[in-house]
This record gives C-alpha cells, sequence and structure tokens, in this order.
C-alpha cells in the first residue's frame, strides 16, 4: 500500500495560512535556500501523485505551470506528476501545457483509499487544509512533513482539526536549514482521536 504524506509549510506558532488564508509568511526570501530546495527536489522524485484542495489548486496553477526550472528547481519534477484535484465546485481543472490534473468530484475519502491501495509511489497532499483535515480525521494519512518557518504570525489557521485532543506522532528525521527553516517529519498512527 502506497503512503499519503502530508508536506506543509507551517509559521513558527503553527499556522499553515495567515488570518487572509494566504502563505505568504513562508515566502520571504532567503528563507526557503537551496537545502530546502534540493530536499523538496529529492522528495518529489520519490512520489508519483500530488493531491489537491480546490483553493491550493488554484493558488498552484497560477504560478506552477508557467514556472521553469531555472526559476525553481522542483519545477519540472512537480510539473511532469499527475493532480488530483478534489472539488465539488469547480467544472474543470488543467494545468497549463502539461496534461495531467485531474478534477475528482466524488468522495475524497473513498478516492484516496482507492488511490492508496493501487500500485505506485507514494502521494503528497500540499496545503488543502480542510481536505488534509478530513483525511487526518480519516486516519488516511502516514507521514506528516512540516518545514517550520522561523516566523510567527499571531494568528491564521492551523493544520490540525481543532476538535483533536492528541494525536501522538513519532519523530523520524528532523533538518535544520541555515535559513532557520527546520523540516519535521513524523508517522501518524493508524488510529486516532
Amino acid at each position: 500500500m502506497r503512503k499519503l504524506i502530508m508536506s506543509q509549510f507551517v509559521s513558527l506558532d503553527g499556522f499553515a495560512a495567515d488570518r487572509n488564508k494566504t502563505t505568504s509568511f513562508f515566502d520571504t526570501n532567503p528563507l526557503i535556500d537551496a537545502a530546502v530546495n534540493d530536499d523538496l527536489l529529492s522528495f518529489i522524485r520519490q512520489i508519483d501523485s500530488v493531491i489537491l484542495g480546490k483553493s491550493t489548486y488554484e493558488m498552484f496553477v497560477n504560478f506552477w505551470p508557467k514556472t521553469t526550472h531555472d526559476e525553481q528547481v522542483i519545477a519540472n519534477d512537480l510539473n511532469k506528476l499527475p493532480k488530483f484535484i478534489f472539488s465539488s465546485t469547480l467544472q474543470n481543472v488543467h494545468w497549463g501545457d502539461w496534461n495531467n490534473a485531474i478534477l475528482i468530484k466524488d468522495n475524497a475519502i473513498d478516492y484516496i483509499k482507492a488511490l492508496k491501495a493501487d500500485h505506485g509511489k507514494d502521494l503528497v497532499i500540499w496545503g488543502s487544509i480542510a481536505l488534509a483535515q478530513s483525511l487526518l480525521r480519516a486516519a488516511l494519512i502516514d507521514e506528516i512533513r512540516l518545514f517550520i518557518c522561523p516566523i510567527a504570525i499571531g494568528k491564521g489557521y492551523t493544520l490540525f482539526p481543532a476538535e483533536f485532543e492528541h494525536l501522538s506522532l513519532t519523530l523520524t528525521e528532523s533538518i535544520a536549514y541555515q535559513q532557520g527553516v527546520v523540516q519535521l517529519i513524523y508517522t501518524v498512527p493508524t488510529t486516532h482521536s
């Protein structure tokens, strides 16, 4: 069975998006340095599909399909991957010149269970806080990769569902980068409350 990995940049005080539902807090250079991008590229080469919710898709599709390797080292590898876009309101999806965006209007839990049971490399969900939270509730996320940015934003949107009283994760790796970002990799228990 394939793993579903949630990868997310978060602020030091634990927010995945700011009060305006943007992720501008980690777009600030030079936080995302060459070493972070090299590790992201290595990670992308270990997966074969990307899962996105509507809002993250709309943010990504306006940037990544037009971006080249010279501009962002991960661009070509990311653009080549199939993207599963979960939305009940979108009518169609695209990914620029890449013909690999698939709109899914079915139940996300059932669809992702089937994806995980299929053969292939691991899957990743980026951003997509509401979708990620529903997958956490359903115990479908196997690993969490957090990139902690050295910025506190005070208020915003948390990654984990508010009703979770206790989710005990197991740290498997930590990587500190020169500009202050820290990557923490956790395994998620198969059941949680």
